[in-house]
């Protein structure tokens, strides 16, 4: 591999060779240059990338690659240490927790504001207010703002000015089509909802569902344990099937999906699903006819 310039090398100090504080700019900066395709997450040669800039980067000049041996050993180090979903990819999420990033930034992606996915619509429309399907600059900020007034240390220092960086980095991040604000698909990326494993596990096996595999995945969506799915518990049920078939979707084309999800599985048209119409919905959806509801 030939040798070319370090990415990272400039946030280093100059004397100590430490990373120093990332700013919420630099942070974007960082994130978008490594995530080069813009999927979300840094993978395989991105993350080669980024591991081998990591290490190299104390050097004052330009330096060969790692050998492919110490950055295999690196890899499964770091992953080991930060890919708590174990894909084998690095998400925003992770990423804010390897670098020394500014703090208050930080908590925007620590792990404990991690969501389950039935209470996503709910912030969803709360901070939709104006209910055009997209979180625009202002309701962003307040959603951030929010966040912070959450958290347990009164004492943060959240100047209108970090606010301001805050919420402009966060767009430049998660904002993909650049519009200038966060359609639902790109909200889901900031919030990153827990994902229902067993979910795509039984989706990606083409094979007979187990009664077992049928109870946890119905369990994990009936929350209030009445054996029917409604509401938000619809709502979770959709987001978690439409995010393994399109990871780009406006809150228009989520309420498409989720009343093709209903005339597929609601047999008896009460608005509601059991555990048996969620069988039925579970055996329907191959891969092909995934796309054809999502279509």
């Amino acid at each position: 591999m030939s040798k070319r310039e370090n990415f990272l090398r400039k946030f280093r100090d100059e004397k100590t060779k430490e990373l120093n504080k990332i700013s919420a700019t630099e942070f974007m900066e960082i994130w978008n240059h490594y995530d080069a395709d813009g999927n979300g997450f840094i993978e395989g040669k991105e993350l080669d990338k980024f591991l081998n800039e990591l290490c190299n980067s104390v050097h004052k000049s330009d330096v060969d690659a790692v050998p492919e041996s110490l950055l295999q050993q690196f890899r499964e180090t770091v992953l080991d240490a930060y890919d708590e979903n174990d894909d084998g990819k690095i998400s925003v999420q992770e990423l804010a927790e390897i670098l020394p990033t500014d703090e208050n930034f930080l908590f925007i992606f620590r792990r404990e504001n991690l969501l389950e996915s039935s209470n996503f619509m709910k912030i969803w429309l709360e901070f939709d207010i104006d209910k055009s399907g997209f979180i625009e600059v202002d309701e962003l900020r307040n959603f951030i703002k929010k966040l912070f007034e959450s958290m347990k240390d009164k004492n943060a220092d959240l100047t209108e000015e970090k606010l301001t960086d805050y919420t402009q980095s966060i767009l430049k991040i998660f904002d993909k089509n650049s519009d200038g604000k966060l359609q639902l698909s790109e909200m889901i990326k900031l919030l990153d909802p827990n994902e229902n494993n067993c979910l795509k596990t039984v989706l990606n096996s083409f094979s007979l569902i187990k009664k077992d595999q049928l109870d946890d995945i119905f369990s994990v969506y009936d929350k209030d344990g009445n054996q029917q799915l409604h509401d938000e518990e619809i709502d979770a049920l959709a987001k978690d099937l439409i995010d393994i078939v399109n990871k780009d979707y406006t809150a228009k084309e989520f309420e498409q999906f989720k009343k093709g999800l209903l005339n597929l599985g609601d047999v008896n048209h009460d608005g509601k699903i059991s555990k048996q119409e969620l069988y039925l919905i579970l055996t329907a959806f191959t891969s092909k006819n995934l796309h054809e509801l999502d279509a």
